[in-house]
């Protein structure tokens, strides 16, 4: 009791003793605009593109084993793969030797990247959802003579619809919060969209940060 009473305390003295100036965020409103924008494009587009792709996947991960297995092992590969790392595998791809042609930009590599990694999730998602449908549903309307389109129409889809509803859900917030990892940073009088910085450990401490078109490196 006495303990929690101290902890309230505590946290009041450091709310309210804490200076609330956000001056020095002055003249910075167009990159938070900016940033914003780019945080929506990004979350809206590869959520929307990744589900939508997830589809004829998961379609394609419950038929025949010869091509399920095959596309499961990349689905399962995919899904095991950081985003930051499919970002960057999709910016550094050495397009100019293999197809004779320039990679795409930042933020296509970006949005790519997201995309891949949403339409992993979104394949798994929605092929479990398809099996979670019950039989007896299916045997029952096919007994009243229902078409497979029917079927699928008036049974199959909006079972699958309000299971995978909730968990995508989830799956476009999550996306959203990852199209962090595009960072866009003003250069000269042009703004770029940049990879975020990631840290990877050099000696006794985190110093290298790793940009799509440089490498810095610190040395403590």
């Amino acid at each position: 009791m006495v303990r929690g009473q101290l902890g309230r305390n505590c946290c009041y003295t450091i709310i309210m003793g804490y200076s609330w100036d956000f001056s020095a965020l002055r003249g910075y409103e167009t990159a938070f605009l900016l940033g914003a924008l780019l945080t929506l494009a990004l979350g809206v587009l590869s959520s929307a593109i990744g589900t939508i792709l997830g589809i004829p996947i998961a379609i394609a991960l419950r038929i025949h084993p010869v091509i399920a297995i095959p596309v499961g092992l990349v689905m399962d590969a995919l899904r095991a793969i950081p985003n930051l790392v499919l970002i960057l595998a999709v910016y550094y791809l050495p397009y100019q030797s293999l197809i004779g042609r320039t990679g795409p930009s930042p933020f296509a590599a970006s949005l790519i990247g997201l995309i891949i990694a949403q339409m992993a999730y979104s394949a798994d998602l929605i092929r479990s959802a398809i099996d979670a449908v019950p039989e007896a549903q299916l045997l029952a309307v096919r007994g009243l003579g229902f078409r497979e389109w029917q079927v699928a129409r008036w049974v199959t889809w909006p079972s699958v619809v309000r299971q995978v509803l909730p968990s995508h859900m989830a799956l476009w917030i999550g996306n959203v919060k990852l199209s962090s990892l595009s960072l866009r940073r003003p250069r000269g009088n042009v703004a770029d969209v940049q990879i975020a910085r990631s840290m990877v450990g050099c000696g006794r401490s985190l110093c290298c940060v790793g940009y799509t078109d440089d490498i810095v490196a610190a040395a403590d």
